[in-house]
């Protein structure tokens, strides 16, 4: 019989060795760390398959999952603002 892969991985078939076992690539908003996809931080985003999460440009906010760079903006009414004074600038702007 066969015996199934640790949690939260998968195998193809035919597969012979728990070390066939792997996680399957990471949706975008999400990166691949050692024990599976976590969640990308507040003001960075990913794309389909990242191991890493990318930074917003200075200044720019993004909610946490972001999934791409179009998803950083600069603080406006309704949203914290950072601590830069291009944000700042940016909050006195939109008041």
């Amino acid at each position: 019989s066969c015996d199934s892969c640790p949690e939260g991985k998968v195998s193809s078939a035919g597969s012979s060795s728990v070390d066939d076992c792997y996680y399957e690539p990471c949706s975008a908003g999400d990166y691949m760390t050692d024990s599976g996809c976590q969640l990308c931080g507040e003001n960075s985003f990913s794309g389909d398959g990242a191991s890493s999460c990318t930074s917003c440009a200075d200044g720019k906010l993004s909610a946490a999952g972001s999934t791409s760079e179009d998803d950083c903006d600069y603080a406006s009414r309704g949203r914290a603002p950072c601590i830069s004074q291009w944000c700042l600038v940016a909050v006195l702007l939109a008041v």
